[in-house]
């Protein structure tokens, strides 16, 4: 359990009438900037969706906006086949992937383990619509590492794959998804 999330170990929707984005800092600007700015937007325009991690600030009355201790954002994306990272032999029209747009952990709760359970829900997460009989399947999930810390972090997984001519570019194929649920 994570200090300080009393209870809360679930993402749940962004939803701006119950937290409070805007005090959200992980210490990389463009992140923060997306969940203060820019995620309700995108949602509220079924660009992308946002899941967060709330927690009940010691000392906060049950009335008060939670915190968020981290997030994810995933969204639709297509890449040509040529530029996957797979051996697997794909049509020659865009292919399907989820991209893991954001990902962010707030500064009071890093250096617990929270940014591998971010992602592995967010994996996760990505698994579960992709392989849902009445959503749209997706080949894998695609990232961009925001920095050479952020890509360090995503290698330390052994199942990103990069992409050649960007090396933060990471890829993961649905299929190796499976040994995380």
């Amino acid at each position: 359990m994570v200090s300080g999330l009393k209870q809360r170990s679930e993402f749940v929707p962004l939803n701006t009438t119950r937290v409070d984005v805007k005090t959200f800092d992980c210490g990389k600007e463009p992140i923060n900037r997306f969940l203060h700015r820019f995620a309700a937007k995108h949602m509220a325009s079924s660009l992308s969706a946002t899941f967060i991690l709330p927690f009940q600030r010691e000392g906060q009355s049950t009335t008060d906006k939670l915190g968020v201790a981290a997030y994810y954002t995933l969204a639709n994306q297509s890449l040509s086949p040529e530029n996957i990272p797979t051996n697997k032999s794909l049509p020659r029209f865009e292919t399907p992937v989820v991209l893991l747009a954001q990902l962010g952990v707030n500064k009071q709760h890093q250096g617990q383990g929270l940014g591998a359970i971010t992602l592995v829900s967010a994996l996760q997460h990505a698994y579960s619509i992709s392989t849902n009989p009445n959503a749209i399947p997706s080949f894998g999930v695609v990232l961009d590492a925001i920095d050479d810390e952020a890509l360090d972090f995503y290698k330390s997984f052994d199942f990103f794959i990069e992409f050649s001519g960007n090396p933060k570019r990471l890829f993961v194929p649905m299929q190796s998804i499976v040994a995380l649920l």
